[in-house]
């Protein structure tokens, strides 16, 4: 296949940079995700009336979960997303087998 045919397919959107992007975004989430966490687990909380307050222990359980729960969701979100672009490919792959099929029968 030649470059010029690999610029039609994309502007034509034949080929598609679903899953590579996704695979971007994947790694932005996670990262984002997890930093978020570590931000939660030792920011300072301000209590009223009482004062400052850092860390504890229910406050660190929580990024923990922030941490693990959030990235295997962010992790099944995006599988979803890739499970559904690769069943386009899979569908599209069986359609150029048929049309091939049926050139070959037709001769």
């Amino acid at each position: 296949m030649s470059q010029n045919d690999t610029l039609s397919d994309f502007l034509s959107f034949k080929k598609f940079i679903s899953r590579t992007l996704i695979i971007v975004v994947y790694l932005i989430g996670a990262l984002w995700t997890t930093i978020s966490g570590f931000i939660y687990m030792f920011k300072r909380t301000e209590i009223p009336f009482i004062g400052r307050y850092s860390g504890g222990s229910t406050q660190i359980l929580v990024g923990l979960a922030i941490i693990i729960i959030g990235n295997i969701t962010w992790r099944i979100i995006c599988e979803i997303a890739i499970v559904l672009f690769s069943i386009q490919d899979s569908l599209k792959e069986i359609e150029n087998n048929t049309d091939r099929m049926v050139e070959e029968k037709s001769i």
